[in-house]
């Protein structure tokens, strides 16, 4: 007698689930799922948040070299507080070197855009990765700094960060904003044009503030 064999059917293999949101999202582009799309006041509203984010780690830096090592601190760093001159050149110049940091932060913006839109993968990837990683090597050394000169100088450098500190930091806030919305949203051109208005309107009035106004 001949045994009937039943055939098995095969077993699925399991997908693995995305490793981030922000991979989840970038999965569903590729493949042709819908992507959320994110608008400027989406932008606007996350730019508190990171703000809010910075000053917390900003605060805390502060107290922790306040009270482990502000002599050590002042050492290294060295602030002289001088000042800058009263002219329309530094201003310029003072713009000139936020604007390159917060354009840069739109470029990593960018990248992550082009990967939402489904080109080629790999490429794509390893620069959005790359972006990424220098933006938040570029935020954590920042906050590093400006962290440690307040626990160094205490008040002074708050005084010194003054009136213009509050315009830079929201200025940044919101290109990080832009940049974080763009690796899991789809950008439209109204967000990316309101962004740039309004961080370069803010840098400018930044820039005139520490030259004409702020004092040390």
């Amino acid at each position: 007698m001949s045994e009937t064999i039943t055939p098995t059917p095969p077993a699925h293999a399991a997908v693995p689930a995305p490793a981030t949101a922000a991979d989840a999202v970038w999965a569903a582009a590729e493949a042709d799922a819908p992507v959320p799309a994110a608008g400027p006041a989406d932008v606007l509203c996350g730019s508190a948040r990171v703000a809010a984010g910075m000053l917390m780690a900003w605060a805390v830096i502060a107290v922790v070299i306040g009270l482990a090592c502000p002599g050590a601190a002042r050492g290294w760093l060295g602030f002289p507080f001088t000042g800058v001159p009263n002219q329309l050149g530094q201003a310029w110049s003072i713009l000139l070197a936020n604007l390159r940091l917060a354009a840069g932060v739109g470029v990593a913006a960018a990248v992550a855009q082009l990967r939402l839109l489904g080109r080629p993968r790999r490429a794509v990837t390893a620069a959005a990765r790359l972006c990424d990683t220098g933006v938040a090597l570029a935020v954590l050394a920042n906050l590093a700094i400006v962290g440690a000169a307040t626990g160094a100088y205490g008040f002074r450098m708050v005084h010194a960060m003054l009136p213009h500190g509050p315009l830079e930091l929201a200025a940044f806030a919101l290109v990080l904003s832009l940049h974080l919305h763009a690796r899991r949203s789809r950008l439209a051109a109204r967000t990316w044009i309101a962004v740039a208005a309004i961080t370069t309107v803010l840098l400018v009035i930044a820039a005139l503030l520490e030259t004409y106004v702020a004092t040390v």
